[in-house]
């Protein structure tokens, strides 16, 4: 990802293309912005940089936004699965 900025309120941090739709709303948890997307891969960024975490390939499009909790990423898939992946 690119664009970096330290400026104040108002300027673009970073910025970045995925290349696939993401239809729901990405999700920010300690210093890490986990985002899903059309193509049924489930992605992990560093917040503060949008440098590429891990990626992992769920099989399915996302299909809802994630959630966090106990150190688990919890999110699930247009096939109707539920998945479970550490944070």
């Amino acid at each position: 990802m690119s664009g970096r900025s330290t400026r104040g309120p108002g300027w673009t941090r970073w910025t970045g293309k995925l290349g696939v739709w993401v239809r729901w709303a990405p999700l920010v948890e300690g210093g890490t912005l986990y985002v899903g997307t059309n193509d049924g891969r489930m992605r992990a960024l560093d917040a503060a940089s949008g440098e590429e975490l891990w990626e992992a390939d769920t099989g399915s499009p996302v299909y809802c936004a994630p959630a966090v909790a106990d150190g688990f990423l919890y999110f699930g898939l247009q096939n109707g699965r539920l998945l479970a992946v550490r944070a």
